[in-house]
């Protein structure tokens, strides 16, 4: 699995597998490396979210669920940052 970051489809899946089995931190070490090589990247700002979920941390949760919605807009997104504020 050496240099997995180089396959950043598989690099992701890595990522939701670590949440799965509840490695949080390993998560959210690769979803943290995959949005700062691309801030846009949907998977990885969606792992990014469900992290900072279960941390408790909504003023970050937040920030993220409006870039994610600035990218890609969508109903659930909406929603989501209406239940925040």
């Amino acid at each position: 699995m050496d240099n997995l970051e180089h396959y950043p489809d598989l690099y992701e899946c890595l990522g939701y597998a670590h949440f799965l089995n509840e490695n949080h931190g390993a998560a959210e070490d690769i979803f943290a490396a995959l949005l700062a090589e691309n801030e846009d990247n949907l998977f990885a700002r969606m792992g990014m979210m469900k992290i900072l979920a279960l941390k408790g941390d909504f003023e970050t949760l937040q920030a993220y669920a409006e870039r994610y919605q600035e990218v890609n807009p969508t109903e659930k997104v909406g929603e989501l940052l209406e239940a925040l504020k």
